[in-house]
């Protein structure tokens, strides 16, 4: 029925952005592998992949604020972007 073919388009929809998130992730993550720095491939993929907060990130990597607010600056301003 029209409702069928209205769930399946729905289904199709939710798959194709699914895989679109999915590819988009991988790509954030390769980027991420570019940086020369460990700790800010940590920091980035703490906040933007895992979504931790800021304060968990603190205490996860040991540093203050500051110094987790110095590597995430150096970790933007490095950040591989795409032309």
């Amino acid at each position: 029925a029209a409702s069928d073919v209205y769930k399946r388009q729905i289904q199709r929809d939710v798959a194709e952005k699914v895989a679109y998130l999915i590819s988009l992730r991988d790509e954030i993550n390769m980027r991420i592998d570019m940086l020369d720095s460990h700790e800010e491939q940590i920091l980035l993929r703490y906040r933007y992949l895992d979504g931790f907060s800021w304060d968990e990130i603190e205490h996860m990597m040991c540093v203050s604020k500051s110094t987790v607010h110095r590597i995430h600056g150096s970790a933007l301003q490095n950040f591989p972007v795409p032309d």
